[in-house]
């Protein structure tokens, strides 16, 4: 199983993956590693480095971050590119991605599919009530006029 390593600033790291426990239930090998304000990022090198000593080896490890280019992001990277295991860094993560990552973990082969159908998932999850809105009335409209 792919571990999952989420940071990022403030408590968004315990949110988001509180978040997906509270609808979803524990998730193995799942660690959050907060980002507060009061922390520098020593400490935060300190905390991501020990969050993935304390993970299983072997299946690969990804950082899902909050911000590309803040420290969290950084950070990670730093240590994404010292592993001698698979090891991905996201940045822009959201619920809906983790929520399909870790729900399918069991059966993503790989760190790069892992990502890539991270990424879809991202996608998908953002979307405009209006347009969607729009969309449904373009279709019914359709079905409508015999179409």
């Amino acid at each position: 199983m792919i571990s999952i390593i989420v940071t990022g600033h403030g408590r968004f790291a315990s949110g988001l993956l509180g978040a997906v426990e509270q609808v979803f239930g524990p998730q193995a090998q799942a660690i959050a590693v907060d980002f507060p304000p009061e922390l520098g990022t020593a400490e935060l090198d300190a905390a991501l480095n020990a969050a993935v000593t304390s993970l299983p080896a072997g299946s690969g490890v990804v950082f899902l971050t909050d911000l590309l280019g803040g420290s969290p992001f950084k950070l990670a990277s730093q240590i994404a590119l010292a592993q001698s295991q698979p090891c991905d860094v996201i940045a822009g993560s959201n619920m809906a991605m983790f929520a399909e990552v870790a729900l399918e973990r069991d059966e993503i082969a790989s760190v790069g599919d892992f990502v890539e159908r991270a990424q879809d998932a991202a996608r998908a999850g953002v979307a405009s009530l209006r347009e969607r809105l729009a969309r449904q009335q373009a279709r019914a409209s359709a079905q409508d006029d015999g179409l």
